[in-house]
């Protein structure tokens, strides 16, 4: 609500002062900004200022919501025990895909193993099955260098990148290295596009 500065009977001739008086009163009103007491316009957050959680006075949208760290869904599947030597084959393990993650898209895959392997690489796909048809969600695999014990870069397919309830997502370990690593977990990324 706008307070008048000054009230006028019709047919009055205002002061330029009196004009920018009302003026200044209207848009200090319409610029004091929301609390969470009052309501007042407000600018909405960026998925990185909502990453950082330390603004107070900007508004968080389900979209800028949905693609910032708040949005993301981690699944950590264990593919090979600790302590064991990895192998190569496929479906060291899977997960099924529920209803709540319905719709996502695959955004990041790492595997961190427990005791490095030596010369040679650690190559891991990740394989959906769907209706009984099988795709690689990576065209290129994650990679896991000698004597490297964590990797996170591949590249996802994205015609195969999209989950949907009731897909089986399978970890194929493709390549190990001449002194196998020890250990397997995949941690796999998804988020709403």
């Amino acid at each position: 609500m706008v307070a008048r500065v000054k009230t006028w009977s019709n047919g009055e001739v205002l002061t330029a002062a009196e004009l920018n008086a009302e003026f200044d009163n209207v848009v200090t009103a319409q610029n004091t900004v929301a609390t969470t007491t009052a309501p007042g316009p407000s600018e909405l957050a960026t998925s990185a200022e909502i990453n950082t959680g330390t603004d107070a006075t900007r508004t968080v949208t389900p979209d800028t919501l949905a693609g910032s760290n708040f949005g993301i869904r981690y699944v950590a599947l264990q593919c090979i025990a600790p302590g064991s030597n990895c192998s190569t084959g496929d479906g060291k393990n899977f997960f099924g895909v529920p209803l709540s993650m319905n719709g996502m898209n695959l955004v990041s895959v790492t595997q961190t193993v427990g005791v490095a392997g030596v010369t040679g690489t650690q190559d891991v796909q990740v394989r959906r099955v769907r209706a009984g048809a099988a795709a690689d969600m990576l065209t290129a695999k994650s990679q896991l260098g000698t004597t490297a014990v964590y990797e996170s870069g591949c590249t996802i397919d994205a015609s195969n990148d999209d989950i949907a309830t009731a897909d089986r997502i399978f970890i194929d370990v493709d390549t190990v290295h001449t002194t196998p690593a020890q250990g397997l977990v995949v941690l796999l990324q998804f988020q709403l596009p």
